[in-house]
């Protein structure tokens, strides 16, 4: 994924001390957890909405990607206790950015496809940084492209289910020819709007491609030990997350944030939010290297008192040549 190391989010060694007294709980989950650790409901509160988070499904004719898609479409709809819904975590397909426009209709072609034949639930869309066109001046530059490949109006949205209230953030910013993340002043506007109006009995999940807040770009290259700061290129992480976090925890009622775009696993709990980084449906790209999480997604279930289990939950893919 390219980077630009200039657009950098910065922690000192004192803060990094003290995110590192979350201890256990922003460990890395390398191998992805099994579907039965969701725990069962507690006598007092109920189950409002089970949805499962396909992030990075990076779908391309090569390497059986689209029967690949197909396989994790069948087990998140063979569950005993049925999904309801499916959040995509952007990337969905792999690559339109620079593509040629033929290049790029046959890989929403395919994504279209897959999901028409092999999926009958509902799917909620977010973009990510390989699903736009890129930043050039033709018909088909910035995310107009991706958006019509989703049916969508505008690059983030919300919606209600299950009495709660889902916000879907377009985390990609254009730098140059490549990508930095954050929200713009027009999207910050509009979610502090959605987070205003949205009573306080409403619990919320935030869904964004890259990561608000996450200890996986510090296991890349990428996170350059400089002098006494942890930097992190705004490509890996949000560079207004701690913005963001500041935002979320004054309203008080968002209880999950998901994300994806670093193929790997943790969870960070800060503040009474839970951000949680999925691995990709795609695992390494379907390529199948070990370092990065197994091809799976996340299990999430919703709970009338605001409180919600999650798992990630591999498919048992087998590498294709």
């Amino acid at each position: 994924m390219p980077v630009d190391p200039r657009q950098t989010t910065s922690l000192s060694r004192r803060r990094c001390l003290q995110l590192g007294a979350l201890g256990a709980a922003t460990a890395p989950l390398w191998g992805g957890v099994a579907a039965s650790a969701l725990a069962a409901p507690a006598a007092d509160r109920q189950r409002t909405l089970r949805f499962a988070h396909l992030t990075d499904i990076h779908v391309k004719p090569e390497r059986g990607a689209g029967e690949g898609l197909a396989q994790c479409l069948h087990h998140v709809q063979s569950h005993q206790e049925p999904v309801e819904l499916i959040v995509t975590g952007g990337d969905s397909v792999f690559d339109a950015f620079g593509a040629t426009h033929e290049r790029s209709q046959q890989l929403a072609d395919l994504l279209k496809a897959v999901f028409k034949q092999d999926c009958s639930l509902p799917v909620q869309h977010c973009l990510g940084n390989h699903d736009g066109r890129g930043w050039d001046d033709s018909e088909f530059a910035g995310k107009a492209w991706a958006l019509e490949m989703f049916g969508l109006a505008k690059p983030y949205h919300s919606f209600d289910q299950g009495g709660w209230k889902f916000i879907v953030l377009d985390s990609v910013r254009p730098l140059e020819n490549r990508y930095t993340s954050g929200l713009d002043v027009e999207q910050r506007a509009w979610l502090e709007s959605e987070l205003e109006r949205t009573p306080q009995t409403a619990p919320i999940v935030v869904v964004s491609h890259i990561p608000i807040i996450s200890v996986t770009p510090f296991s890349f290259d990428h996170a350059a030990v400089t002098e006494d700061f942890q930097r992190v290129p705004g490509g890996l992480m949000h560079l207004d997350g701690t913005a963001l976090h500041t935002l979320f925890k004054k309203h008080g009622n968002v209880k999950l944030c998901l994300s994806g775009h670093m193929h790997l696993n943790d969870r960070c709990d800060v503040d009474g939010i839970s951000y949680i980084c999925d691995g990709a449906v795609c695992g390494d790209w379907w390529n199948g290297d070990p370092g990065r999480s197994d091809e799976g997604y996340g299990l999430i279930d919703l709970y009338n008192d605001g409180t919600f289990e999650h798992a990630y939950t591999p498919f048992d893919w087998k590498v294709r040549a």
